[in-house]
């Protein structure tokens, strides 16, 4: 039984007397859906209820947290079944699992796994406690290792498609990203999620991302990019997550990925709930899975916000080069408006600052590093721990996993998109109604309740950088110390006010 699991995957046990044992509930159709990886972690596992991560014998194995191994029986203080592994087969029962894994993996591609090595040897009587057998086990498992690396790496050409998913979802050359919040502006910011029309969405990304003079336009894998909606808002739902869970780092997103977080939001506009989605099949789906996915997601939505401000701030500078807001010759008018123009300025400089640092800082020499990694990766298990690992390291790098910096940040991107709304809104039509009637328009009513309104967007915004600020800079010194090249970033822009 246990040379057949090795050599072909296969598992029949009718008796629970094998250590490895099936879930036969959990299929590849649930990575889909599958929140969890449970189809990896959770569909073959030790029956002893041990875990790969708790060994050090596989180096970069990664497990679930199975919960307690099955009772002893009574008298002999022994595990049932299966569950009692014996002590020679104790250091290798790790390599055991992953071995009939991977090679399960192969099968469920339809490739042909058998051994004929393995085959012309099952007959013959074998020690269990010699060398010769652990060698079986040892070159058993650096086959499946090897052949299904292979097969993810060369074969389903994986790098191309971790590329892709850096090129769509972190907007490395975010030429199709700018024309195709472009081309939805209108629905994105005018309409709720839900009324947005997900098919006219996915038109206007196909005419972006196919656009010749793109870079987008070259990339194997553009079809596999579907746009979606978000059922929450990103900032709302990671403070409620992190509250929930305390924090989002070492596995603790499992929480954001099951989707209800127990409380509905308010109504969003599309441009706070737009983001993408990237369709792989099986196996590739067992490293760009459903969980990776979400990662991306949250990462996505986390740009798309910035540069939406970004194209926010500067088309109001477009607008405050126009003859409208030139001198006016009225002293009071003027210094108000050169105050607006202060406040545009500081704002545009933070969201760039938060742009350049996210991208360069974070993104790309996380993706450098990775990139360095998977070149020498040597198993599986450490292949898919190094890619969710790259995803964590970013999400808290871009300050998405901490409580106190999610709070204050959150803030600051309302009072910045609070201030485009309203500018567009209220400001542009004062000093229209200014221009028409200079002597109606410097009612003193009306004096002090423009200037009232902007201080009111000044006093938020300078509060709110320096608590920012402050607490960047705390969590840089005590636990995230890639936040030093932000600090000096915001400090080099004088924000601190």
């Amino acid at each position: 039984m246990l040379l057949r699991w090795i050599s072909t995957g296969k598992l029949s046990d009718p008796y629970d007397e094998f250590m490895v044992k099936e879930s036969g509930h959990i299929t590849k159709g649930a990575l889909e859906s599958d929140y969890t990886d449970e189809y990896w972690d959770r569909r073959y596992t030790l029956r002893d209820g041990s875990s790969l991560a708790s060994s050090s014998k596989v180096q970069g194995a990664k497990a679930p947290s199975l919960g307690a191994a099955p009772n002893p029986r009574q008298g002999t203080n022994r595990l049932p079944g299966g569950a009692c592994i014996p002590a020679f087969l104790q250091p290798w029962k790790h390599k055991i699992l992953l071995a009939g894994k991977y090679l399960n993996v192969m099968r469920e591609c339809g490739i042909d796994v058998k051994k004929d090595d393995e085959e012309a040897g099952s007959d013959q009587p074998i020690v269990m406690n010699e060398p010769k057998f652990y060698k079986r086990i040892e070159d058993a498992y650096i086959y499946a290792n090897r052949t299904l690396l292979k097969l993810l790496v060369e074969e389903q050409e994986l790098i191309p498609h971790l590329r892709s998913l850096k090129h769509f979802f972190f907007a490395d050359q975010s030429d199709f990203l700018t024309n195709f919040l472009d081309l939805a502006h209108s629905d994105l910011t005018k309409k709720s999620a839900k009324q947005v029309s997900i098919v006219k969405l996915q038109s206007l990304l196909d005419l972006a991302v196919r656009n010749p003079a793109s870079s987008s336009s070259n990339d194997p894998y553009k079809d596999n990019l579907k746009v979606t909606m978000a059922s929450q808002g990103l900032y709302d739902w990671l403070l409620k997550i992190v509250t929930h869970t305390s924090s989002l780092e070492d596995g603790e997103l499992d929480f954001a990925l099951s989707g209800d977080t127990g409380a509905k939001d308010k109504e969003l506009l599309g441009i706070d709930a737009v983001t993408f989605d990237y369709q792989v099949k099986f196996p590739l789906s067992l490293v760009i899975s459903r969980k990776a996915i979400t990662r991306y997601q949250l990462l996505f939505r986390f740009l798309v916000h910035l540069h939406h401000l970004e194209a926010g701030l500067s088309g109001m500078w477009l607008e405050h080069k126009t003859p409208l807001w030139g001198p006016t010759g009225n002293g009071d008018m003027d210094a108000w408006a050169r105050r607006i123009f202060a406040l545009r300025a500081r704002m545009l400089a933070f969201v760039r600052h938060m742009l350049a640092y996210a991208t360069g800082e974070v993104l790309e020499s996380n993706w450098r590093a990775l990139e360095a990694q998977l070149a020498k990766v040597q198993t599986v298990d450490q292949l898919m721990r190094d890619h969710v690992d790259f995803l964590d390291t970013c999400l808290k790098q871009c300050m998405l996993t901490n409580s106190k910096l999610l709070s204050v940040y959150s803030k600051l991107m309302r009072t910045i998109s609070s201030f485009i709304a309203y500018h567009d809104r209220n400001f542009v039509a004062e000093m229209e109604a200014f221009r028409k009637d200079p002597v109606r328009g410097n009612d003193a009513g009306k004096v002090e309740h423009r200037w009232n309104q902007l201080k009111k967007f000044e006093l938020h915004f300078t509060h709110n950088t320096n608590l920012h600020l402050d607490a960047v800079t705390y969590n840089a010194g005590s636990e995230n110390v890639a936040l030093l090249a932000l600090v000096t970033r915001l400090h080099q822009t004088t924000l601190r006010r």
